[in-house]
């Protein structure tokens, strides 16, 4: 819980009006449920296992940037950007700019502002709620630098939130994102829906590997109007540590992805009295026949592969 300091540093934060009434596509809807309330909390868990992918952003972005001249970044957009990052590194790496910190999902936005208020940096980073595929909440335009921190994955219509990219950027500058290649916490996900359900279940309306495909990405950054360059294409590796695996916590943010879906079939009333501890327990089963629980007794997801989006406009 927030000190008596940060409550009053918070309520005289700038922020965007937070109209969730803009989140006009079913990707950002369901991004904007699927971490509502307390799933945002847990989610923390695994946010805060990627500090090196939030500094490796604010290293290409500073190599990338001199790579094109030097020209200064004053205003950064970091859209879907969770409790606020890679927003929070680049605003410490850039002092200068000002950062407008977006997301589809209020309760992410509770802990950004938190976050932000923590950092000292309130009267540099603004927040607001912003759909994938409408950047009509970014009023300062041009932008030099547009971050997407494992966030165009989850549009259900690339090319045009890369033409709201384009069309808010000035000329020249950066769009520096990242997608996943592999993600090892979806075979588990996949087996567990498939014991709650009694069959395969359907895709998912969030797939965090939409864009693991390079080609896909970069004719859609071609056809926007992007041209590539520097780090574009480099791969990283993450290991995720989400706790001890007798934690009932540690089950919850495994489901995380699925938990839409979860409240759906508990409301349906037609696979069972108690969906969630069905669930739970399949997700411990699956965990296990993976052999993700390490010497500790801790969850550690398998070495997942991202990759980095590096263009210009």
């Amino acid at each position: 819980m927030m000190n008596a300091m940060n409550v009053a540093i918070r309520s005289t934060m700038k922020r965007s009006s937070h109209n969730n009434n803009i989140l006009t596509s079913t990707s950002t809807r369901a991004m904007a449920t699927t971490f509502d309330g307390d799933m945002a909390r847990l989610y923390l868990n695994f946010f805060n296992q990627a500090e090196s992918a939030w500094n490796k952003t604010e290293e290409i972005v500073k190599e990338t940037r001199q790579l094109t001249g030097g020209e200064p970044i004053n205003h950064i957009v970091d859209i879907a950007s969770g409790p606020g990052e890679p927003a929070l590194t680049l605003a410490r790496g850039f002092p200068e700019a000002n950062v407008f910190l977006t997301d589809g999902a209020e309760a992410m936005l509770t802990l950004a502002e938190d976050r932000i208020a923590d950092a000292g940096v309130g009267d540099r980073v603004t927040t607001g709620v912003m759909d994938l595929n409408d950047f009509s909440p970014v009023t300062q335009r041009p932008v030099d630098l547009v971050t997407a921190q494992f966030a165009l994955m989850f549009t259900e219509d690339l090319p045009g939130s890369l033409n709201e990219i384009h069309t808010v950027l000035r000329d020249g500058g950066l769009l520096v994102g990242t997608v996943w290649e592999e993600f090892y916490i979806l075979p588990l996900l996949g087996e567990t829906m498939t014991k709650v359900l009694g069959e395969a279940p359907p895709p998912p309306p969030i797939n965090p590997l939409s864009l693991k495909d390079p080609d896909l990405v970069n004719t859609s950054l071609a056809d926007a109007g992007f041209k590539t360059l520097g780090r574009h294409n480099e791969t990283a590796l993450i290991d995720i540590n989400l706790g001890a695996f007798d934690n009932e916590d540690t089950i919850k943010t495994c489901l995380i992805p699925v938990n839409p879906s979860l409240v759906g079939l508990q409301e349906g009333g037609k696979h069972g009295d108690d969906v969630f501890g069905t669930a739970a327990n399949a997700m411990r089963d699956a965990i296990t026949n993976h052999g993700m629980i390490d010497e500790n007794g801790d969850v550690v997801i398998k070495t997942s592969t991202y990759r980095y989006i590096v263009a210009q406009k």
